[in-house]
């Protein structure tokens, strides 16, 4: 009869093989059991979400219950698909800034929380066209640090009281905007991108 004990270290030998083979851990200079005590303390680290998404999202109007399923698929497919496919120890879970752009910016300008989702769902399509083509490195090569901070959104709609006045997301909106204002910005972007050197 073969003791129980050499069962275990059979098993856990495999159990480690199986990992250096699918995430290269010995070519990465790492063991299993780091990269298990890592993940733990991650989980530990941003559990908190499973519990704040889903009430910031319940201040939208979102049920608090298919909420907190939302946000545990997603983290649950997120990392999943970078530790299985991506090969990359990186924990993915929804963005904190966005539950706060639906559930204060978004309804609170009297659009509903499906129209948020919306936005958001949009948005991220865009991002996924942008990176596939390459685009997203070209802009982020385009646009300079200093540039980027000078025109965050946040500043550029307190700085200019017509713009913040408007819900930008509304239909017909952009038409109250002045074409001055498109101008403008079109040439400090281009300003920016071609008239300073690099």
């Amino acid at each position: 009869m073969v003791p129980v004990g050499a069962n275990l270290a059979r098993s856990n030998c495999k159990m480690t093989a199986l990992f250096n083979r699918l995430f290269q851990l010995q070519n990465r200079g790492t063991t299993a059991r780091r990269e298990i005590v890592g993940g733990l303390t991650t989980f530990a680290t941003m559990a908190y979400i499973i519990v704040v998404n889903p009430a910031i999202l319940a201040g939208a109007g979102i049920d608090r219950d298919a909420g907190t399923i939302a946000t545990i698929l997603a983290a649950v497919f997120g990392t999943l698909l970078m530790g299985i496919y991506v090969n990359r120890p990186i924990a993915v879970a929804p963005y904190m800034g966005e539950n706060a752009f639906i559930a204060f910016g978004i309804t609170a300008h009297a659009a509903t929380w499906q129209q948020g989702l919306g936005v958001v769902f949009v948005s991220g399509v865009l991002l996924l066209l942008l990176t596939l083509t390459d685009m997203r490195v070209w802009l982020a090569n385009a646009i300079p640090a200093s540039a980027a901070r000078q025109l965050d959104f946040d500043d550029l709609t307190e700085a200019v009281p017509a713009v913040a006045s408007i819900a930008l997301w509304r239909p017909g909106a952009w038409a109250k905007i002045h074409p001055g204002t498109a101008l403008l910005g079109i040439a400090c972007a281009c300003y920016y991108c071609f008239g300073q050197p690099h």
